[in-house]
């Protein structure tokens, strides 16, 4: 059964383009990453969450640091093991 889950920013504006973040099904993630997503020529980069096994990413404003850690604070404290 899937379980997706939703990121608390929908979209986020990064080098002038509007990022959506669309749902995870949690079930077919293999890691979840706190990360810096930085496209040429911007070295600073946007808080992100990078998603393994699915190849996706939420990638949130410069200022939503804090949005960005409680999502993956969110997501890995439902982690069952």
């Amino acid at each position: 059964m899937a379980k997706f889950i939703k990121c608390s920013c929908e979209e986020a504006e990064y080098m002038g383009y509007k990022m959506r973040n669309s749902p995870v099904n949690i079930e077919l993630v293999t890691q979840v990453q706190k990360i810096q997503e930085a496209y040429y020529p911007d070295n600073e980069g946007t808080p992100a969450i990078q998603f393994h096994g699915i190849d996706k990413k939420w990638v949130y404003a410069k200022n939503q640091l804090k949005e960005r850690d409680a999502d993956y604070d969110s997501i890995v404290s439902n982690v069952v093991l």
